[in-house]
């Protein structure tokens, strides 16, 4: 009886510390999103595409397009560059520490996780995790369920995140223009006493570089209406005035 059920034993022991190595592998990843392996040849060749670099400098603020804050108050803010996507961290006291430039078609988000930051790729559903020198540490594939459609709708459109006793908060403060607006141009710190500090805000100009091209699509979109209605009742006119002079 022994010998008749040894090898089927050591084939269970088999599959099971196969399938237990396989969701090690997958999960070893620090996120809240639900992840799945990438074959060696696809990250190979995305890590190549993406072009990851560290910014030598503070760069010039730009609009916010998302951000994250982890336990330490450090706050990861991810906006648009010249073409390429770009995240800076800064202190609570909105110093900056260090950041990234990177390519990116399409949407992304960042995500804390403890001291390791995590890049949302959501057009490629890829997440990495990076160092500080912007060395990929870790990579994998993010799956496509609804726990994580609603993760991502809470890094992307989440305007506050609350730290220990602190509320950290995104905001325009362009007037009336703010409903034109495509990102935030400002990050304030609420502590508990509902004193608000501003730590990162960008200039004048990139606000008015945020609104100018909504806008200005508005404009166009409206003008194009108007001159269809004009070039409507113009036909409707020449074809009525042609009929009254039919006998």
């Amino acid at each position: 009886m022994k010998t008749k059920h040894c090898p089927s034993l050591i084939f269970i022991v088999f599959v099971f510390v196969s399938l237990l190595s396989t969701v090690i592998k997958v999960n070893a990843i620090n996120t809240r999103f639900s992840t799945e392996e990438l074959t060696e040849k696809y990250q190979s060749v995305f890590i190549s595409n993406i072009n990851i670099s560290s910014l030598a400098s503070e760069p010039a603020k730009k609009i916010i397009h998302c951000f994250d804050v982890n336990e330490k108050g450090m706050i990861a803010i991810g906006s648009n560059s010249n073409g390429q996507e770009q995240i800076c961290i800064y202190s609570s006291e909105g110093v900056f520490l260090y950041g990234y430039n990177f390519d990116c078609s399409g949407d992304f988000c960042v995500e804390w996780y403890n001291d390791h930051l995590n890049i949302c790729l959501i057009r490629s559903d890829v997440i990495i995790t990076v160092d500080k020198n912007a060395n990929i540490i870790e990579m994998a594939g993010i799956q496509d369920t609804i726990d994580n459609n609603t993760l991502f709708n809470r890094f992307m459109y989440s305007t506050n995140r609350n730290i220990k006793n602190n509320e950290y908060i995104l905001k325009n403060n362009m007037g009336i223009l703010n409903a034109f607006a495509t990102g935030y141009s400002q990050i304030s710190i609420k502590d508990v006493e509902n004193i608000e500090t501003v730590v990162y805000e960008v200039d004048f100009i990139e606000r008015i570089k945020a609104v100018i091209i909504p806008i200005l699509v508005i404009f166009s979109c409206l003008l194009a209406v108007f001159c269809v209605l004009i070039w409507n009742r113009y036909h409707n006119l020449r074809y009525n005035r042609q009929s009254a002079k039919l006998p």
